[in-house]
């Protein structure tokens, strides 16, 4: 899948530390080709529920964990975390960047992980141009977002947020 990576108070030496887990991160998010209407063989709906699954599916072949807990009284669950490394992706609506924010600025505080990766796409009525529903797109997290918020906000958590592009049509 075509996407863009911004880090965000991410030092030379931890990327060079964790280069294997960013290695793989980058290739799961590779490895899934896009499609106007995704349909994962397991999910009941298509679009973000069944991205999730394939993320969750290519994620685990890699020895990943899913659904990572950082803390279990408050229900701080990811969707990836290995070595290090924790990982949320987010199609859900822009509020819930600051939930995944919270993990990560929590995970990182309690020296759970030392890079929290963030993936949702730059533009979600490209990624996502057609649904089932009546809510659309509207309100979706979104990579601009998410980069406005991460920014605005002082808390210095290594972040790595990735962009998910809709392929253009050949």
């Amino acid at each position: 899948m075509n996407h863009e990576i911004a880090y965000l108070h991410c030092d030379e030496h931890l990327k060079r530390s964790l280069k294997n887990e960013i290695d793989e991160v980058l290739s799961v998010v590779a490895g899934i080709e896009w499609q106007p209407i995704y349909k994962h063989v397991r999910a009941a709906r298509p679009h973000q529920t069944s991205y999730n699954m394939r993320f969750k599916d290519e994620f685990k072949k890699l020895g990943w964990k899913t659904q990572p807990r950082l803390s279990d009284k408050l229900r701080l669950i990811g969707d990836f975390g290995k070595n290090r490394v924790f990982g949320e992706v987010q199609f859900g609506t822009s509020p819930t960047l600051y939930r995944d924010f919270y993990k990560f600025q929590y995970g990182h505080r309690h020296r759970l992980f030392d890079l929290g990766v963030l993936i949702t796409p730059v533009n979600p009525n490209e990624f996502f141009p057609r649904r089932d529903d009546e809510t659309g797109n509207s309100n979706m997290a979104e990579y601009k977002l998410a980069l406005r918020y991460f920014r605005i906000i002082q808390i210095s958590v290594p972040t790595m947020v990735i962009d998910l592009k809709a392929d253009s049509p050949d």
